[in-house]
């Protein structure tokens, strides 16, 4: 009887300490895999978003030309509409508690996790980007860190991440602004002043047309960013700086390259689209289309105003635009199954708006039935369109027919620009 009661006690002593280390599991192993973090230069957040409107969002933690640490978020719901931009306070105190945190919490060893096998869905994953200076332990002195959706994460990981999401949003202190920015603002640079006047220094022809070097000497600025942002590739991104000629849909292209070589998958094409006699520019890529074959792609597109390059319009994944010849432009942009939009569009004489020959979109109505419409504003308002009596198939035939239209552009690679 003894004999069996010892060997009770040595089991259920030994079912304990197993089951004590069984639970200690996961923070064990989190320890073992410590991720040595100096200092955190910035942080950004992209929530991600369930649809397909050309929405965008983003929450970057960054120091303004005071030296000031801010958070600006940047919030658009569809393509149609300016972007929201809010700017916050974050005091020392709170940034210094969100470090020790990520720190003390090892938040950046959640970059390390495997690939998933989850489904790719056709919306923005959401994504941590965290830059640190691990120089002072060894590193290098601008490390980038990428925390993103289709990862696996654990139960515990799990928690992490709400955690640290939740940290983010409240090291928002006071709102210092709000304002709106519209896709076609002229860039807040200085007009390119060497040569001086070059369009009137080098001396028109009679139609208005330059040698195209004149005219590279002008979008020089534009190709030298965009080389620079493509050439540096993902890890480079720096979400505190703010990009004169960047467009969203060329960074889309940077974090989410594939297997694509980015220096010759990117490119450039300089052409008067608008009859003017003043070459376009136009930032793009081909792109293999698993129905349609290879298609161009446009970025965006730039012309000349007052001796320097300004941006007429820019696409994105789900808001594209192509060359369909015969200085046309074809549209494209999705919001769910609701929601479809496209059209033709040329630019005006002078090259800086873009002029809506046909625009076509789908809505929901109240009842839930879809409705089809048809203006040539490019405005998405159904109370300003003609509602359409046909077949969705014919609507969307329709679009077709433009796809069928559409021209390769000859991009050149962007890593031949000098």
């Amino acid at each position: 009887m003894k004999k069996r009661m010892v060997l009770f006690l040595i089991c259920l002593i030994s079912g304990i300490l197993f089951a004590g280390c069984g639970e200690k599991t996961e923070e064990t192993e989190a320890e073992n895999n410590a991720v040595e973090a100096g200092s955190l230069i910035s942080f950004e957040y992209h929530p991600g978003y369930g649809d397909m409107s050309g929405a965008y969002h983003s929450e970057s933690l960054a120091v303004d030309e005071k030296g000031n640490r801010i958070i600006v978020c940047r919030d658009c719901e569809t393509f149609m509409e300016p972007v929201s931009v809010r700017t916050y306070a974050v005091t020392d105190d709170q940034f210094d508690v969100f470090e020790s945190f990520i720190r003390e919490r090892n938040i950046l060893d959640l970059a390390n996790r495997k690939d998933s096998d989850l489904f790719v869905t056709d919306y923005s994953p959401w994504e941590f980007v965290l830059v640190f200076d691990n120089s002072s332990v060894g590193g290098k002195a601008y490390e980038t860190y990428h925390i993103s959706e289709y990862k696996e994460y654990s139960g515990r990981d799990k928690e992490l991440l709400k955690e640290l999401s939740d940290r983010f949003h409240d090291l928002r202190g006071e709102l210092l602004s709000e304002t709106f920015e519209g896709e076609e603002q002229e860039p807040e640079t200085e007009p390119v002043t060497e040569p001086e006047n070059a369009l009137e220094e080098s001396g028109e022809h009679e139609d208005g047309a330059q040698e195209t070097a004149d005219y590279e000497a002008i979008y020089t600025p534009v190709l030298n960013e965009v080389s620079e942002f493509v050439l540096s590739g993902r890890d480079a991104f720096d979400p505190e700086k703010e990009y004169s000629y960047v467009s969203d849909g060329l960074i889309e292209k940077v974090m989410y390259p594939g297997d694509a070589d980015l220096a010759e998958a990117v490119g450039y094409v300089m052409s008067d689209f608008s009859g003017d006699g003043i070459p376009e520019l136009l930032i793009g890529c081909n792109e293999n289309d698993s129905e349609r074959g290879e298609v161009s792609y446009i970025f965006s597109a730039f012309t000349i105003k007052d001796n320097a390059p300004v941006s007429v319009f820019s696409g994105m994944v789900r808001s594209s635009y192509q060359y369909m010849g015969n200085d046309q432009f074809f549209y494209s942009g999705s919001g769910g199954a609701s929601i479809t939009l496209f059209g033709e569009n040329h630019l005006s004489k002078d090259g800086t708006k873009i002029i809506w020959d046909d625009f076509y979109f789908s809505d929901e109505k109240e009842g839930g039935e879809i409705g089809l419409y048809h203006n040539t504003s490019g405005t998405f308002d159904a109370a300003a369109s003609k509602e359409l009596s046909m077949e969705q198939s014919e609507f969307f035939e329709r679009m077709y027919a433009y796809e069928d239209r559409c021209e390769l552009l000859p991009f050149t690679p962007i890593g031949e620009w000098k």
